[in-house]
C-alpha cells in the first residue's frame, strides 16, 4: 500500500503539493483558484502549470488523457512497420533468389561450355589417327591418355576452366593406370589452374586437392598429402549436408595419412567419424563409399592387434562390396587382400591362401598385369604361402611384386620394401642366405631413406635379417638388429612386441647364449598371454618345447 501511495503522490501531484507549501510567496500559487486549476488539470490528465513545460512532458500527459486512442494508433503504426519490414524482407529474398538464379544460370552455361569443349576434345583424341597412322582403337589406354595430354595446352589454351577439368580427368585416369609420376604432373597443373581462375570454384579446387592428396599418400609424401586433404576437408565441412559423402572420403583419406604418420588416435577418430557420416546417409554414393571406409578401418584395427573386431568389420565390407559392385570387382580384391592378413594371424592359413588367390585373379583381370594393385595382390598371395610353409611357391610371386613395384613406383618408393622383405624370407627359407641378406638390406635401405631410421616397418626387416646374419657368421650385427627391433617395439608399445622377443630368443640360442635366450623367451611368453592366437605366440610355444642345439652342449652362460 505504501509503495502504491508513493507512486500516486510522485510526479505532478507531488509538484502541486510542494508548490503550495513553498516558503517564498513568489514561488507559491498566486491564489486558491490557481491551485484548484492545477488540481483539476492533474485529475484530467493534462499538463499542470507548476511543472516546467517540455515536449516529452506534454506528450506523456497527452498519452495519459487519450490512452485508448493512442494505443489504437500505436497498433496501427506497428502493423504498418511490420508490413513494411516483411515487404522489405520479401523483396530482399526475391533479389537474392534472382541473383542465385542468375549465378546458377551462369554456372550452368559455364559447365555446358566446359562440357562441350571436353566432348569435342575427347572425340578428337579417340577418333583421330596419330602422326604415325595408328588409330585410337589400336592404342593402349596409357597411349590414349598421353595423346590427350599432348593436345590439352593447344586445343584448350583459351579455355582455362575446360583445360583444368580435362587435366583433372586425365590425371585420375593415369593414377588408376598406375602411372603415378605423370598423374601427379597433370593434377598439379589442374590444381594451379583451378586456384588461378577468377573467381575460383571452391568445389573444383577441393576435388583436385583431394585427388592430389590421395596420390601424394600413395607415393609416400605424407605431409604434402595431409595439407592437400585438409584443404579439401575444410571446404566439404563448410558445404554441409550437400557434401557429406565428399567429407567422408576426405576423412577416410586423412585417416590413412594419419596411420602412415603413426598418429593412430587421430586415424581412429577420422575413420569412425567417416563411418558415422556414411551410416546416417541414404545417398546411393554413401552406400557405395561405406564398405571402402570399413575396409580401411578393418585393416587399421587388425594391425593394431584388435583382430576380432577387425574381422567383423572387414567381412561386413566384403559383403557390401560384393552386393554393390559384384563378386569380381577391384574393390572386392582389395578387401580380400586385407582379410588374408587377418586369416594368417588367426592361423587359418589355407583360407588365407584361397582368399589371396581369388584376390590376385581379380586384380589381374581388372587392373592388368603391371598395376601396383596387382603387384600388391601377388605380394599378399606370396605372404599367405609363406604362412602355409610353402616358400618355394611364394618366391616367384614376390619377385613379380618387386618387378611391378619398381616399374610403377620407382626405386625409392616405400611400398617397394614390402615385397623385398618378403622375398628375403622366401630366399632364406629355400636355402639362399646370401640373396636373402641382399633382399632384406634393400628393404631396410628403402624404408630408412623414405620413412626415417625409427620407422616401425624396419623392425620386421630386422627380425628377418638378424637370424640370417647370425647363421652366416655376422652374429654381433644380427643380434644387434634383433635387440633394436625389441627396443623399437617396446618404445612404441606395439602389440607384436612378442614377435621380436621370439626372434631374439632364437638368435641367442643359435649363438649358444642359452640363459639370455631363456630370458627372451620368457618375455615372449609373457606377451603371448595377452595375444594367444597370434603366429608368434605359437612360435614361442614351439621354441619352448625345442631342445637347445647339440653343439651348444651344456653351455648356458650369458
Amino acid at each position: 500500500q505504501q509503495r502504491r501511495l508513493a507512486r500516486t503522490l510522485a510526479g505532478d501531484l507531488d509538484t502541486i503539493v510542494m508548490t503550495a507549501l513553498r516558503r517564498d510567496p513568489e514561488r507559491r500559487y498566486a491564489s486558491v483558484a490557481a491551485l484548484a486549476d492545477d488540481l483539476q488539470r492533474f485529475l484530467d490528465g493534462r499538463p499542470i502549470r507548476a511543472r516546467r513545460d517540455s515536449p516529452g512532458y506534454r506528450a506523456a500527459r497527452f498519452v495519459r488523457r487519450h490512452r485508448l486512442a493512442v494505443a489504437a494508433a500505436a497498433l496501427a503504426l506497428l502493423s504498418l512497420v511490420t508490413g513494411l519490414v516483411v515487404a522489405l524482407r520479401q523483396t530482399r529474398r526475391a533479389e537474392q533468389a534472382a541473383a542465385a538464379a542468375r549465378a546458377a544460370a551462369a554456372a550452368a552455361r559455364s559447365e555446358e561450355t566446359k562440357a562441350q569443349a571436353i566432348a569435342t576434345f575427347l572425340t578428337d583424341v579417340f577418333t583421330a589417327a596419330d602422326p604415325e597412322g595408328k588409330k585410337a582403337a589400336d592404342l593402349t589406354a596409357a597411349e590414349l591418355v598421353q595423346r590427350g595430354a599432348a593436345r590439352i595446352d593447344t586445343q584448350l589454351a583459351q579455355q582455362p576452366a575446360s583445360r583444368a577439368a580435362m587435366l583433372h580427368v586425365l590425371g585420375l585416369v593415369q593414377y588408376r593406370l598406375g602411372l603415378f609420376p605423370p598423374a601427379r604432373e597433370m593434377l598439379e597443373k589442374a590444381l594451379a589452374l583451378r586456384r588461378a581462375l577468377r573467381p575460383p570454384v571452391p568445389r573444383d579446387v577441393a576435388a583436385t586437392a583431394a585427388a592430389l592428396g590421395v596420390l601424394a599418400h600413395r607415393q609416400g609424401r605424407e605431409q604434402e598429402a595431409f595439407a592437400l586433404l585438409e584443404e579439401a576437408r575444410a571446404y566439404h565441412e563448410q558445404a554441409g549436408a550437400a557434401a557429406a559423402v565428399e567429407l567422408a572420403k576426405d576423412l577416410n583419406n586423412l585417416a590413412n595419412t594419419y596411420k602412415a604418420l603413426h598418429r593412430d588416435d587421430e586415424a581412429r577418430a577420422a575413420f569412425e567419424r567417416a563411418i558415422a557420416v556414411l551410416d546416417h546417409s541414404r545417398d546411393p554414393e554413401a552406400v557405395a563409399q561405406l564398405p571402402r571406409v570399413l575396409n580401411n578401418y578393418g585393416l587399421f584395427l587388425d594391425r593394431r592387434g584388435e583382430t576380432p573386431r577387425a574381422r567383423t568389420i572387414l567381412e561386413r565390407a566384403l559383403a557390401l562390396h560384393e552386393r554393390n559392385s559384384g563378386p569380381n570387382s577391384a574393390l572386392v580384391a582389395g578387401t580380400l587382400s586385407n582379410l588374408v592378413e587377418l586369416y594368417v594371424r588367426v592361423h587359418e592359413v589355407e583360407l588365407a591362401v584361397a582368399t589371396a588367390r581369388r584376390a590376385l585373379a581379380i586384380a589381374d583381370l581388372t587392373y592388368g598385369p603391371a598395376h601396383p594393385e596387382t603387384g600388391n595382390s601377388a605380394n599378399v598371395l606370396g605372404w599367405a604361402l609363406l604362412a602355409a610353409q610353402r616358400p618355394a611357391e611364394a618366391r616367384p610371386l614376390f619377385e613379380r611384386a618387386v618387378a611391378i613395384a619398381r616399374g610403377a613406383l620407382g626405386e625409392k618408393h616405400y611400398a617397394l620394401a614390402y615385397p623385398y622383405r618378403n622375398l628375403g624370407t622366401a630366399l632364406a627359407d629355400t636355402g639362399h642366405p646370401i640373396e636373402a641378406i641382399a633382399a632384406y638390406r634393400h628393404a631396410v635401405s628403402i624404408w630408412t631413406a623414405a620413412l626415417g631410421e625409427d620407422a616401425p616397418e624396419l623392425t620386421s626387416a630386422y627380425i628377418g635379417l638378424g637370424p640370417v646374419l647370425i647363421d652366416q657368421g655376422a652374429a654381433d650385427e644380427g643380434e644387434g638388429l634383433l635387440r633394436r627391433a625389441v627396443a623399437m617395439r617396446q618404445k612404441a608399445k606395439a602389440p607384436n612386441l612378442g614377435e621380436a622377443w621370439v626372434a631374439l630368443a632364437r638368435g641367442l640360442r643359435a649363438r649358444c647364449r642359452l640363459h639370455d635366450a631363456g630370458d627372451a623367451l620368457a618375455a615372449a611368453q609373457e606377451q603371448a598371454r595377452a595375444y594367444p592366437t597370434t603366429n608368434w605366440a605359437r612360435r614361442a610355444a614351439e621354441l619352448a618345447r625345442e631342445t637347445p642345439p647339440v653343439r651348444c652342449g651344456t653351455r648356458g652362460s650369458s
